[in-house]
């Protein structure tokens, strides 16, 4: 089994379960990574089963090679599960989102979704995907991939809307230099009281719908939205 915990945005934390018989006494055991973007400092190897009889007396890396051996005692023989982990760069999560107003204004349906690309040279089959929070995923990640699921939906958000001018900030109006824009932001919390505040918003695009009266939906502008922590 593989678990993947993206929750740093640099490096990808990476977990494998897997059997390996072991005979007893020096047991060698080799682990390689030949194209994949691993970092050697972080491989470490532990046994899940026969914890107190199973143990690394010694790890040897071969020179010029993404590989290294695990020496590894065994107080008896017999299958022994243990868990690889290592931190992986190149397989990364972004974050976006999907604001749909209603059509008087005073309230939206935020959607958020992870985005994971997967260009670090391993494909993953059936892997256990955990942000740190929100929805736990299992899916196939294959190889120079990217895969986009929907982590959360949060409906009937009280949202104020706001008009913000400043000449300094407000974009200018084309073949109008005497004109600036007016800006026009929707404003909530990430707290329970406006629906939210389950987990903290991470920086991601922001695509903005508005419902009309006739039952459409029409596009009205995209922003990019800072992290808000819960109750910000």
């Amino acid at each position: 089994s593989v678990e993947i915990q993206l929750d740093n945005p640099k490096y990808t934390l990476v977990e494998e379960e897997r059997i390996v018989t072991l005979l007893k006494g020096t047991n060698h055991i080799d682990f390689s990574w030949a194209g994949t973007r691993i970092d050697k400092e972080s491989i470490q190897f532990m046994p899940l089963t026969m914890k107190d009889k199973v143990r690394v007396i010694n790890v040897d890396y071969p020179p010029n090679e993404n590989a290294l051996i695990w020496e590894v005692w065994a107080d008896e023989p017999g299958p022994c599960r243990v868990r690889i982990s290592y931190l992986i760069a190149n397989l990364s999560r972004k974050f976006h989102y999907r604001a749909v107003v209603d059509a008087d204004g005073k309230k939206l349906t935020l959607r958020k979704y992870i985005r994971i690309d997967n260009f670090c040279g391993e494909e993953y089959r059936g892997a256990g995907i955990f942000a740190g929070f929100g929805k736990y995923f299992r899916k196939k990640i294959g190889l120079n991939e990217s895969k986009q699921m929907l982590m959360h939906r949060f409906d009937n958000i009280p949202a104020e809307k706001v008009f913000i001018f400043d000449w300094y900030q407000c974009p200018p109006v084309p073949n109008e230099p005497e004109s600036k824009y007016v800006r026009w932001y929707y404003s909530f919390k990430n707290d329970k009281k406006h629906g939210l505040g389950l987990f903290p918003l991470q920086k991601g695009k922001v695509r903005i719908f508005q419902k009309d009266r006739r039952g459409g939906v029409a596009f009205i502008g995209e922003d990019w939205g800072k992290f808000t922590p819960v109750g910000d």
